[in-house]
């Protein structure tokens, strides 16, 4: 008689045990996921820095885009119209809010610095 009361509590342990996961799952599924915050990316003062960074018209800002890039502004355009031209993905496009998204240049500059 023992055995089988033994067997008994241990069914009911069982029992209980799944049980209790079963509703830790549910509960689970059933909260609200919550997502990341929105990260804030100031793209169009990025690009504004970077031009005025990177473009200006002046000797100093030749010469460290020359050293910054390994290469002179004239091929660094001229490889940023060809990827723009064959890739969509370095052509300006709006995200899915409607809002603007990286600039040709700011993408073509992210590219160069994984490589």
């Amino acid at each position: 008689m023992s055995s089988s009361s033994s067997f008994d509590s241990t069914v009911q342990k069982e029992t209980l045990f799944f049980g209790f996961v079963i509703a830790k799952i549910v509960a689970s599924r059933l909260q609200p996921k919550t997502r990341k915050p929105q990260l804030r990316r100031n793209c169009v003062a990025g690009h504004k820095h970077l031009t005025e960074d990177c473009f200006a018209d002046d000797v100093v800002c030749a010469a460290k885009f020359r050293q910054r890039f390994r290469m002179g502004k004239e091929l660094f355009l001229r490889v940023v119209g060809d990827l723009e031209y064959r890739f969509s993905y370095f052509q300006w496009k709006q995200d899915a809010r409607h809002k603007k998204c990286f600039f040709l240049i700011q993408k073509c500059i992210s590219a160069c610095r994984q490589t």
